[in-house]
């Protein structure tokens, strides 16, 4: 496994026999739909054991006579992750905030079926963690959690040809984090990568462990592992002297809010939480103040200025502090960082454009913008040129 290593790939394989591994490919959700509530989805491609060459199995084995998807493959890991349970993948559009009289809406998953024994799924997690620390994957370790994964290369079929292609590939990762309370799963697959380098180690592990180590910071999820990054020393420092924990005795942690969902990262309690980054604006106080690090200290004035007005003024709580003083707060962190923010794109210009130039340039620049009314725009957040956090839309507003 730290190897990836077709040969040791093939002779497990041949140890299992046919049927008992064509039963685990099926079990692990391959060859079927995963009932995901979007249209088009497709089922891979499985053969059943029965139609299977004398060769099949070596070559299933190493990840040739078979197609999964991302979300197959990301159901496949979050089972591995969640003691061996399989768990269908679900679409989440977004949270609602519960009636004070009516019942909390709780999403259920569709029958879940156990795949492998806890142990089985146990000895599995720290194979994937070995792979990760001294194997293929190293580029997916993270700054104070834990991670675990599987790297691929995959070579495409030619169309001209009908044969694997010697200069085509998927490259991929999938894994989840921490290891031992799985959060988070997240696949990534790269089509045809370019650049010279091709192997899910090189390509699709740096990806997962960006967005792995942001999405963690963004969930609060607690560090499980010593933090080097000092930028990250200099957070924990700033939230143990401030209290956002509201009583939690550990102070980085917080309520993981696990509605928010792709089919890239899936799962549900106590399968590893939903997520899509932006999917929701940030509401309690923790959330603003992780909020209010992204922005230069010119605008936190200008935001604080804009709330006062909008929003009646918080009721102070002895012991507690408010979303008011907790913003206050942020604006004296300086060099303090949840996110890589450096590295988000910058804002382009979209003032003066029309809803539909606006949407081109924002594709054309790879941001995503959020539309406020119609006719031309006349304001944009951020500003033109600024950094756009992770995880954050640009928000333009349109007028006659």
């Amino acid at each position: 496994m730290q190897q990836s290593s077709d040969v040791g790939a093939i002779k497990l394989a041949l140890r299992l026999g046919d049927q008992r591994f064509d039963h685990y490919i099926r079990e692990f959700g391959f060859g079927a739909q995963t009932g995901l509530e979007l249209p088009g989805e497709t089922r891979g491609m499985a053969k059943p054991a029965s139609r299977w060459t004398k060769s099949s199995i070596g070559s299933i084995a190493m990840g040739q006579e078979i197609g999964v998807s991302a979300v197959q493959l990301v159901s496949m890991v979050s089972t591995i992750a969640n003691d061996g349970v399989f768990t269908p993948s679900r679409i989440v559009a977004g949270t609602i905030a519960p009636r004070a009289t009516a019942q909390t809406l709780v999403f259920k998953p569709a029958a879940q079926r156990r795949v492998i024994a806890p142990l089985t799924a146990v000895e599995m997690r720290k194979i994937l963690e070995d792979t990760v620390l001294f194997g293929t994957g190293k580029k997916a370790i993270l700054d104070g959690y834990t991670s675990a994964g599987k790297t691929g290369t995959a070579q495409k079929v030619d169309p001209v040809t009908g044969r694997y292609s010697a200069t085509k590939y998927i490259a991929s990762f999938a894994g989840f984090a921490p290891v031992n309370k799985p959060a988070i799963t997240i696949s990534v697959m790269i089509d045809s990568p370019a650049g010279g380098r091709h192997h899910g180690g090189d390509v699709s592990a740096p990806l997962f462990a960006s967005i792995a180590q942001q999405v963690l910071a963004y969930m609060n999820v607690p560090h499980d592992v010593e933090v080097k990054d000092p930028k990250r020393q200099l957070l924990r420092a700033a939230a143990d002297k401030t209290d956002l924990s509201d009583g939690s005795t550990d102070r980085l942690s917080g309520e993981v809010e696990s509605a928010n969902a792709t089919a890239v990262m899936e799962g549900s309690s106590p399968a590893p939480a939903s997520f899509i980054p932006g999917a929701h604006e940030p509401r309690d106080a923790r959330a603003k103040l992780i909020a209010a690090s992204f922005m230069p200290v010119s605008r936190l004035t200008e935001q604080r200025q804009i709330e006062s007005r909008d929003q009646p003024k918080p009721k102070a709580l002895a012991g507690k502090a408010t979303p008011e003083t907790t913003f206050a707060t942020a604006a004296n962190m300086r060099g303090t960082v949840i996110l890589d923010v450096g590295s988000g794109p910058l804002a382009p210009s979209l003032l003066g454009k029309s809803v539909r130039a606006a949407i081109e340039t924002a594709e054309q620049s790879g941001v995503e913008i959020e539309v406020i009314g119609a006719g031309v725009a006349r304001a944009q957040t951020p500003q033109p040129g600024e950094r756009i956090p992770p995880g954050t839309r640009v928000s333009v507003r349109f007028g006659r």
